[in-house]
């Protein structure tokens, strides 16, 4: 009986070397400033990378948990780029939706507060006024 071996797989070849470091931008809410992260590469798949965040050593242990993520290589949004350009304009177009749906929610608030006065007024109920807000396109919230 003869046993037939496999056929050797051919391996994926990419025109750019696989880049060593990842990056991405983050807003730092408590410190008010935007930081980057950075994160190593692990491993490549045919579809995408592994990375992992780089974890800070204290004496205390590590400061941030070493989790592991996928990204894809062909992807227009990914969680970490190879370059800081592409990290920084994703960062810009993550805040971007961000404030978009601030306004969105202020919107929603603000309108349900002016009903909430009309139902109020009806009922003779006194309540508290809220300044006004104006939103513009590109500037956002202006108070009125």
């Amino acid at each position: 009986m003869k046993i037939k071996k496999r056929p050797e797989r051919k391996k994926l070849k990419l025109p750019d070397p696989v880049p060593e470091v990842f990056y991405r931008y983050e807003w730092d809410n408590i410190h008010k400033k935007i930081k980057l992260v950075k994160f190593e590469f692990i491993a490549e798949t045919p579809a995408g990378y592994w990375i992992q965040e780089h974890c800070i050593e204290s004496m205390f242990g590590p400061l941030r948990f070493e989790s592991k993520r996928w990204i894809p290589k062909r992807s227009k949004k990914r969680f970490a780029y190879p370059t800081k350009e592409e990290a920084i304009k994703n960062f810009f177009m993550r805040r971007k939706s961000y404030r978009e749906h601030c306004v969105n929610h202020m919107k929603g608030a603000d309108h349900s507060l002016r009903e909430g006065r009309i139902l109020a007024e009806k009922l003779g109920v006194r309540v508290p006024t809220i300044p006004d807000y104006k939103y513009q396109s590109g500037i956002g919230a202006i108070l009125v």
